[in-house]
């Protein structure tokens, strides 16, 4: 799930190109704007907020804020910037007007953009991890056993799925290995007489890696 993937990323980093964006309008916004005294005279969800621009105009501004309870009590004195040149382009002065819009998408962004770094940095170190194996592991032929769902992951309502195998080494013990998630569909005929190929370490058979590329239907 390439894709996947890298969509994480690339949405963690607009997003955060858009907190950045965000912090610098509101940051070039207040040295220019004019920066004044309101009072509320609604405090409903969204407060309406009446103040006097530089030619003495009566200003009423309804707060792009929507509060569960008011934000405000009514008569509060409440600082604000107001454009020149358009006083109804306003910005409160305050933490959730200024900043808050900003750290939420910074917050969303990280997370998304992390996320996808490291889902992409994990999947490269398992491909080395594998290509080492297969080119300098002890290929074995392992039988089909079933599958289970892993249902921790889920995209797009469908979940992968992990490929059983087992091997009867020469002391006659069973060992059994799980494939890395498996997102296609297995090819009809499928069966327990069904053989896997896995690449195994040479000194520790707990490192190991399940070929599925055979089973896929659309291989």
């Amino acid at each position: 799930m390439a894709v996947f993937k890298l969509l994480f990323t690339v949405i963690g980093a607009i997003l955060l190109f858009a907190a950045f964006t965000l912090f610098m309008n509101k940051r070039d916004f207040i040295k220019t704007a004019v920066k004044t005294q309101g009072q509320v005279i609604y405090a409903g969800k969204r407060a309406v907020i009446a103040f006097s621009d530089s030619n003495n105009n009566r200003v009423e501004y309804t707060s792009s804020v929507e509060c569960d309870s008011p934000c405000y009590d009514l008569y509060e004195k409440v600082d604000l910037y107001y454009n020149k040149d358009n006083p109804y382009d306003v910005m409160v002065s305050d933490f959730t007007n200024q900043y808050l819009p900003v750290l939420a998408l910074s917050f969303f962004g990280l997370i998304l953009f992390l996320t996808g770094i490291e889902m992409i940095v994990v999947s490269i170190r398992r491909n080395i991890k594998d290509k080492s194996l297969k080119k300098n592991g002890i290929e074995i032929e392992t039988n089909f056993v079933g599958v289970v769902a892993n249902t921790s992951i889920k995209v797009l309502g469908k979940s992968p799925t992990n490929i059983i195998t087992n091997w009867v080494d020469e002391n006659n013990l069973v060992h059994e290995f799980k494939s890395l998630d498996f997102w296609g569909e297995l090819k009809e005929g499928t069966d327990k007489n069904t053989k896997v190929i896995v690449y195994i370490d040479k000194n520790d058979i707990s490192k190991y890696y399940v070929e599925t590329s055979s089973l896929d239907s659309k291989s």
